[in-house]
């Protein structure tokens, strides 16, 4: 007489309140099935080819592989750095720059980070300021630390300029000319804090995904491991602090799988790590661009480990920052949505109603229950199609059902599709089974009562 018991389920008072919920939500999640699951019908962990892909992310430009170069001259750079307003800018701060002495030209690149900071044009004349650092440090070839500490730091101060508006960009060239000349020397502990600072500014100047895919382009040459790890190391706090949505996912995780093949143990585990983050933070639907069909045994096995220590919290998200809503948006749809048929033995539909026999009821209930933990083992993350229509006709059947403990595990399942659904194909769900539900609360038993307030609920929640 109870409904599903699933380790992953929502919260125990699921269906003994009348309350309104803000959502069902997962509660550390494992990849493991549960128990109560059919052989033929146990999560298909080791399988991405059941999901649809979805359709190319035009907001992720970012990511493309064309390589910018900046086409500014130094004479150009020269006249335009003239409105930071540095006194004796043409002669005798050049004197400095140009000095042999590692302490002027520390002196000098101090005081254009605070002409940076005060005027806040450093996104403005980003490109000219890249042109013209390249210039006075030979193609950036500079074998004092304290001047290439000084030097990063000036490029930092550019980045975090706002330009009293975030409209304006760091120059996406000037960029990448950064990464491509500071990327390697992560590796340099004396400036690996000063590095990772420029990536985080650059992340926020220009996007996460252009600093990623040209570091991505970078690393492809660099063969140190410490590189590769503090790199990663950098991409879990990154995505700790700013949201696992505010990057683009799919690309990510391709990039860690890759790692995950290092022949050293550090550089493996460093990457776990930042898959293990977007497992804490997405949930189960991650699943599908995390694990890879050709991935070996040993590393699934790993990674399962990883999912089960750190589990699910679906919290997270919700907490970070609500700027540039779209691109979280957007990366989040990269994930493509599970076919919950293809994750079902074939002959669901036919213990659904089957009604023959005197324990039938048992191969029903049996198939409502694998069907709740298969959605809830999608992270409530499900395509709309024509095979699912179809199951859930005969789902609502079961709202129907002589026996009546399994009126309320069949109301509970179609709750669970409606919430797993993009809101249209939500709709059309509800419009079908709306008015069994309505006919459940005047049902004598309490117990189907509160589920279908229960799923009335799941409906307010996906139309608000």
């Amino acid at each position: 007489d109870t409904l599903a018991k699933d380790s992953t389920s929502v919260s125990e008072t699921i269906i003994t309140t009348n309350k309104t919920i803000t959502k069902p939500v997962v509660k550390k999640a494992t990849v493991t099935s549960s128990a109560s699951l059919s052989t033929n019908t146990s999560s298909k962990l080791n399988s991405t080819a059941n999901t649809k892909k979805p359709a190319v992310n035009n907001q992720n430009a970012d990511l493309e592989d064309s390589i910018e170069e900046l086409s500014y001259s130094y004479e150009d750079s020269l006249i335009n750095l003239s409105e930071l307003l540095i006194p004796g800018w043409e002669d005798s701060f050049q004197s400095t720059m140009n000095s042999t002495k590692w302490q002027e030209k520390v002196e000098g690149l101090g005081l254009l980070s605070s002409q940076l900071i005060s005027t806040q044009l450093g996104r403005k004349l980003s490109g000219y300021l890249v042109v013209y650092l390249s210039k006075i440090t030979n193609g950036f070839k500079i074998t004092n630390v304290n001047v290439l500490k000084a030097v990063i730091q000036v490029c930092c101060d550019a980045t975090d300029s706002k330009d009293n508006s975030n409209s304006i960009k760091f120059n996406k060239a000037a960029g990448y000319e950064l990464i491509k000349n500071f990327g390697d020397k992560l590796v340099d502990k004396k400036v690996t804090d000063v590095i990772l600072k420029l990536f985080n500014n650059l992340s926020n100047s220009i996007s996460n995904a252009f600093v990623i895919s040209r570091m991505k382009f970078i690393l492809d040459k660099i063969k140190a491991p410490a590189t590769h790890q503090i790199y990663l190391e950098w991409l879990k706090s990154r995505l700790i602090d700013q949201g696992a949505n505010s990057y683009p996912l799919q690309f990510l995780s391709t990039y860690c799988q890759l790692e995950i093949e290092n022949k050293v143990a550090s550089v493996r585990t460093a990457a776990i790590e930042v898959l293990g983050e977007i497992y804490h933070q997405i949930g189960p639907k991650s699943l599908s661009i995390i694990i890879s069909e050709s991935m070996k045994p040993q590393i699934k096995q790993l990674l399962e480990n990883e999912f089960t220590r750190v589990g699910f919290d679906p919290n997270i998200l919700v907490s970070k920052s609500n700027n540039d809503k779209d691109t979280k948006s957007s990366n989040l749809s990269s994930i493509p949505r599970v076919d919950l048929m293809n994750q079902l033995d074939k002959n669901i539909v036919h213990e659904l109603n089957l009604v023959e026999g005197k324990n039938s009821w048992i191969n029903r209930k049996n198939a409502l229950e694998v069907i709740t933990s298969q959605i809830t083992q999608s992270g409530f993350y499900l395509e709309f199609n024509k095979s699912l229509l179809e199951l859930i006709k005969s789902m609502k059947l079961r709202l129907l059902d002589t026996q009546s403990n399994l009126k309320p595990v069949a109301a509970l399942a179609l709750g669970y599709i409606v919430l797993s659904l993009e809101p249209e194909s939500a709709c059309k769900i509800i419009k079908l089974i709306i008015p069994q539900l309505l006919n459940c609360l005047t049902d004598n038993k309490k117990q189907l009562r509160d589920a279908a307030i229960h799923v009335l609920d799941i409906i307010i929640y996906q139309n608000k």
